[in-house]
């Protein structure tokens, strides 16, 4: 049985639909010392009926609609990987990136998947500079398909995670 409750409306200022990294709005942040992984999301619409200008009365809220649920980009919890197993779990978000249309060219998973072969290749020679260059060189195509074939999701995915890794080589 639905219970009548009145909630005042709480009204946005107009700056959050442009709130920037690191910019806080009552104490909500968009920082984190974690790269990103891929998380999946999922929530119920409902509908509030205005009685007042100043009030819903949640006794009018309509049933639920169909849940909306996908995938976006969200903290990681952990990243106790070698850097291998990074490089590893950085080609799987390639793979899934492309598989949510994140990438929208089979071409540039190829050849971001090479780039990552290649900072393999100098790993497995014990060579750290040479692998962190070759991780530069894939940051750099990153930037240069953004917008283009990387949506901002694939984007902020694997440059932020290649930063890191090239961080803590």
């Amino acid at each position: 049985m639905w219970e009548r409750v009145r909630l005042p409306i709480t009204r946005l200022p107009l700056s959050t639909a442009a709130m920037q990294p690191g910019e806080k709005i009552g104490g909500f942040s968009f920082e984190n010392p974690l790269p990103p992984t891929i998380r999946s999301f999922g929530f119920h619409t409902f509908t509030a009926v205005p009685l007042l200008d100043s009030e819903f009365d949640i006794e009018k809220l309509s049933p639920p609609a169909s849940p909306i649920t996908g995938f976006t980009i969200g903290p990681r919890s952990n990243t106790s990987l070698s850097p291998t197993a990074y490089l590893d779990d950085i080609a799987a978000l390639i793979a899934q990136a492309f598989s949510h249309g994140w990438i929208d060219n089979s071409g540039i998973v190829t050849s971001l998947g090479q780039k990552l072969q290649a900072v393999r290749r100098a790993l497995t020679r014990g060579n750290a500079k040479e692998a962190a260059n070759k991780l530069t060189a894939f940051m750099q195509e990153v930037e240069a398909q953004q917008g283009k074939h990387l949506t901002s999701e694939a984007y902020a995915l694997l440059f932020f995670n290649a930063q890191y890794l090239r961080a803590h080589l």
